[in-house]
């Protein structure tokens, strides 16, 4: 995964002191965001390209990003300022899709290339959604013309739908086709940006100093999601009669819920959001501590071997304020004597109450272990007025 610093100075001294401050991080390329600079001359241009290479740096990205693209740039010319920076030593150029005509990219896209620079051909909307089949289509132009790189960026506080489009654009990279960065400015942008990384694109954009908070990532975040995580979990709580109640997804499913909060772990990163399932389990668990709910409708993720999710799946027909032994819990999941075996699954059960290992009680009558302790499992079952309560 290459890791992409924008600049974004005004003059050699403050474009040199940003840079002094990348010196030895590793940073793949130096993003010059030309439409920051107090002048755009051959002299002026050359001078800061110089210093970037003076520096160590190796690679460099020019963008010129327009007003109506979040950028500076309010000038009308904007094609003939790209063609004006392919004569310079770069080795990336940033073309905004929506600044100019298709048969104008065709040729800006051949310069660059008989050039040796290679393009980016990016669409950005700062202030609203890019439809999800115009993300496909845009997707196919960059293919069409041959880019090495298709951006798009929109602005989005819907995690879901943020998440949606991280699979989109998963998907779509598996296609013969340019590299893909697909990510969200907004409220969401830094969650989005940590998201999208965790499917290990091959390049990724870092707030690399502390000049201006511009929604990507941190230098810091980004090697721990390139050498670290390979996972991302949400999470969210609800306070229950029974105590906090912690609620945790891969995005798409139930995951796990926990009487205490999960400690870091290594490889994953918890980011604590309501996406819709964890809304969804969050009120249906409030409407069954209120008596309203006696049935869970929600994706789950159960999680064991396939003997264990077996039981659980049996487990899940016991109906609300009924008990069954753990010996008959076995022997409806064809398991002779295994009063014990299912006893050590209930202790694995990572969906307690939904999965409602509470409900499963000992031959004798009494109620048995319970993850949350028994005082947690006879709560539950006076909740839903069972005669082991």
């Amino acid at each position: 995964m290459k890791t992409i610093a924008p600049v974004l100075g005004s003059n050699i001294n403050e474009i040199g002191s940003i840079l002094n401050k990348l010196i030895d991080k590793d940073i793949d390329i130096i993003e010059l965001r030309a439409d920051y600079l107090e002048e755009i001359t051959k002299e002026f241009l050359s001078q800061i390209i110089e210093l970037i290479r003076l520096l160590g740096f190796e690679k460099i990205l020019l963008t010129l990003r327009s007003f109506n693209e979040g950028g500076k740039y309010t000038e009308d010319f904007y094609t003939e300022m790209i063609a004006f920076f392919l004569d310079f030593d770069i080795d990336y150029i940033d073309i905004e899709a929506d600044s100019i005509e298709k048969f104008e990219a065709e040729v800006l896209v051949e310069k660059a290339k008989d050039n040796l620079i290679e393009v980016v051909f990016s669409r950005h909307k700062p202030q609203g959604l890019i439809k999800d089949h115009k993300v496909k289509e845009f997707y196919d132009l960059s293919k069409e013309l041959d880019v090495a790189i298709c951006k798009i960026v929109d602005c989005s506080n819907d995690m879901d739908h943020i998440l949606y489009r991280i699979d989109q654009a998963n998907n779509l990279v598996k296609e013969d086709g340019p590299d893909l960065i697909s990510i969200t400015m907004g409220q969401n942008g830094r969650i989005s940006r940590i998201a999208s990384n965790i499917y290990k694109p091959k390049y990724t954009f870092v707030n690399a100093s502390d000049q201006e908070d511009i929604g990507q990532i941190s230098l810091e975040e980004s090697q721990k999601i390139k050498y670290t995580y390979s996972e991302i979990i949400f999470w969210t709580s609800i306070n229950s009669p029974i105590g906090q109640i912690f609620l945790y997804s891969d995005g798409k499913k139930l995951t796990e819920i926990e009487y205490e909060k999960h400690s870091d772990k290594d490889g994953i990163i918890f980011i604590e959001s309501d996406i819709k399932i964890l809304s969804q389990a969050k009120d249906q668990l409030i409407e069954y501590f209120d008596g309203q709910r006696q049935e869970f409708d929600l994706d789950l993720l159960l999680q064991g071997t396939k003997k264990e999710i077996e039981i659980y799946k049996n487990l899940l027909k016991v109906p609300f304020g009924n008990t069954i032994t753990y010996r008959q819990l076995a022997a409806i999941s064809g398991i002779e004597n295994g009063g014990r075996m299912c006893g050590n699954t209930m202790a694995k059960n990572k969906l307690p109450i939904i999965v409602p290992c509470h409900r499963v009680v000992k031959s004798d009558g009494s109620l048995g272990n319970y993850t949350g302790g028994v005082e947690k499992k006879h709560k539950l079952l006076e909740i839903e007025g069972s005669n082991h309560a």
